[in-house]
């Protein structure tokens, strides 16, 4: 079913006041946030920070901002403007209130590059904290980007804000109106196509050979691409070539590689011999035949999935060092073309087996792990506790991929869909970064929480890789409750601290104060209780945070929020401050007397028990899960999967003979035990290149 942007306009204003009413907060802040998170999705930014500023800047005009994001791994500083009507009929921007709004924010960069707006603010206020880091990271941030968030519809007269120059900086606009909104999160892969016309570089285009096709869905192409031509592919469009798996590898690990700085300075023609060059993938390719030589005119959406470092170091040499001249340079290109139905299953493949070489890890591949499946099956089963005065009990969705939440909801029809809600209300949603946040936080890793939802969400994959790989039956049903709460606890904590009197007197950083209290909380229960636990079973049985427990953690909030705001801090951005381990190793150090744990910590003994019981209960479930994939194959499929592994004598005589009951000739039913082995049989023979006819 496809939506209107009337009704997609109201499910967004539905999920606005939802997320106003459980936080207390107004509805324009909670759509800053909204849209922050949609736009990190999208992976137009790193982590959309919050933060409201009004002032006058140069010639006394209106200046300002609403968000901002400085995860400059390409170079880019992000400022955002909010625009929200709280209206249910869907609202025009016009052209020149859109101009408008965009022009605050650009007053506001403007009176910063000229040195004369930190002079005149308080350094508490987040307008100076933004300013001030600004201007600190000016010397390696060449683009600022100023999008326009807004639940409104931009006027059909709009027709583009043409880019300025401020500085020695380029100044980008991007709207993002509620058409834009709807169309990437109804696109296939959750983010907008980019389309490159490489004859912005290279007039004529690029030399290419095609190489012989071996499938229908897939050509590919091979070339020597010029140094300058991939290094201004990446200025303009900065990271977002860079397929996720690699864009979250290089926020790591950095950008710059030495060796490749070194051949690029003393030896640039020699570079197409020493470097490995790149992997890159694309749904279309436009070009051209000169003179008998087939030319590489275009790209549509480019991902490199293989050689991000290569393409990050070649940009930042040729712009930090004047003696660089990528004239000589040349990288060795495979660009492989995907049709656009196969591309979310095989780009990440391809990824894959491309970086086998290099040191990306499984965990770096951990959008698809599966974790996550786990994790939606328990979600789409287990029943929250009934609440007080309520007749029915409800669950909490976890959504395995994006947009999966609205997805489901909107093929339903209107009555099944009010049921849908009803059921799983939008309040109790988990999206993959949102547990993200939640267990690193508990796992004492504010800082890195803190860092931005990319590199949060490799330290998140990293823990979760590393314990599956240990004994995935640790992830229960138990595991599933456990994660929920810590949601219920951290969300509980944010909408808590955005009510306090102390922080709406000075409002701000409240995402690290709640990921820094989180973590605190943990700290505390671990080291001054007997190396106890938090108790996440009263959470769960609550579904909220108490009265009782908010008063035990607010001094801790309180302690932490001073901690970052500190005036002798050694950065002076809070938010930057937050990001350095050195603030958390500050934080561990506080004693919060006042913090009183005992009424809602447990033994570690009592603890231990229930996780080998939730191992039990998983076990059997594996068991279970295995039967039901192995009967509902049946048994033509098993006798397909049995000719295939007989031919590369790849199945043991214990296999075979579990397969025999598997196709029937036995007349018994395949046991949990067996089912267990032919789905690894399964998986064994499907990388082989098993496919079922």
């Amino acid at each position: 079913m496809i939506r209107s942007a009337t009704d997609f306009h109201q499910d967004l204003l539905n999920s606005i006041r939802t997320a106003a009413a459980v936080e207390r907060t107004f509805t324009g802040e909670a759509f800053v946030d909204e849209a922050g998170r949609r736009l990190t999705e999208a992976e137009e930014v790193d982590s959309l920070i919050q933060g409201h500023f009004e002032g006058t800047g140069l010639r006394n005009r209106r200046i300002g901002f609403d968000g901002f994001d400085f995860g400059d791994e390409d170079g880019h500083v992000v400022l955002a403007v909010s625009r929200f009507t709280n209206n249910d009929e869907l609202q025009t921007l016009t052209e020149s209130d859109a101009k408008r709004l965009f022009t605050q924010t650009l007053g506001f960069v403007e009176a910063v590059l000229k040195g004369k707006l930190t002079e005149t603010l308080e350094e508490t206020s987040i307008g100076y904290q933004v300013a001030a880091q600004l201007m600190e990271q000016r010397h390696r941030t060449f683009k600022i980007r100023i999008y326009l968030i807004t639940n409104a519809k931009l006027s059909t007269r709009v027709k583009s804000f043409p880019s300025e120059e401020l500085e020695g900086m380029t100044i980008e606009f991007h709207p993002w109106d509620i058409n834009r909104f709807q169309k990437v999160e109804e696109s296939r892969l959750g983010r907008e196509e980019i389309d490159i016309d490489l004859r912005e570089w290279a007039a004529d285009g690029i030399p290419c050979l095609k190489a012989a096709i071996t499938s229908a869905s897939v050509e590919t192409y091979l070339a020597a691409l010029p140094g300058d031509v991939l290094a201004g592919v990446y200025r303009k469009y900065g990271a977002r070539v860079l397929e996720s798996n690699v864009r979250s590898f290089l926020s790591v690990r950095g950008n710059v590689n030495k060796g490749i700085r070194g051949t690029i300075l003393q030896q640039p023609e020699m570079f197409l011999s020493f470097n490995n060059g790149i992997t890159a993938t694309a749904t279309e390719v436009k070009t051209e035949i000169r003179r008998g030589e087939t030319r590489l005119i275009g790209i549509r959406d480019l991902q490199i999935v293989n050689g991000g470092q290569t393409t990050a170091s070649i940009f930042y040499a040729s712009r930090e060092d004047n003696e660089v001249d990528l004239a000589e340079v040349f990288v060795q290109t495979k660009l492989i073309v995907v049709s656009e139905e196969q591309e979310a299953d095989i780009v990440p493949k391809i990824s894959r087996f491309a970086n086998t070489q290099n040191r990306i890890s499984d965990a770096d591949f951990f959008s698809n792990h599966k974790f996550h499946q786990r994790m939606e099956e328990k979600s789409r089963r287990i029943l929250a506790p009934p609440q007080p005065g309520s007749h029915f009990q409800t669950k909490w969705f976890y959504e395995r991929t994006r947009g999966q939440y609205l997805t489901e909801k909107s093929r339903l029809s209107p009555s099944m869909s009010r049921q849908f809600e009803v059921e799983y209300p939008r309040s109790q949603l988990i999206t993959k970064t949102d547990a993200a946040r939640y267990l690193v936080s508990w796992s004492q890793l504010p800082h890195v929480v803190s860092s931005g939802a990319q590199k949060n969400f490799i330290q998140f994959a990293r823990e979760i890789d590393a314990e599956w790989t240990r004994n995935d039956e640790q992830f229960g049903d138990e595991y599933f409750r456990s994660l929920v709460a810590k949601g219920i606890l951290f969300n509980g904590v944010r909408g808590r601290v955005l009510r306090t009197d102390w922080y709406r007197s000075s409002p701000g950083y409240l995402a690290n104060i709640v990921a820094y209290t989180i973590a605190k909380l943990t700290q505390i229960a671990q080291t001054e209780y007997g190396d106890s636990s938090f108790d996440l079973d009263a959470i769960w049985a609550a579904q909220r945070v108490t009265n009782e427990l908010w008063a035990a953690i607010e001094p801790i909030a309180l302690a932490v929020r001073l901690v970052l705001t500190a005036e002798d801090r050694p950065v002076t951005n809070v938010t930057e401050w937050a990001k350095r381990e050195k603030a958390w190793e500050q934080t561990k150090l506080l004693n919060v007397k006042e913090a009183k744990l005992a009424d809602f910590v447990i033994a570690a003994s009592a603890s231990d028990g229930g996780h080998r019981a939730a191992k039990k209960e998983q076990r059997l479930l594996n068991g279970i899960e295995a039967q039901i994939v192995v009967n509902d194959r049946g048994s033509r499929y098993w006798s397909e999967l049995r000719d295939f592994a007989r031919r590369l004598r790849a199945v043991s005589p214990k296999e075979l003979g579990i397969l025999s009951v598997a196709v029937g000739e036995t007349g018994r039913i395949v046991t949990e035990a067996q089912a267990m082995v032919l789905v690894a049989l399964e998986a064994r023979m499907t990388d082989a290149g098993f496919k079922p006819r």
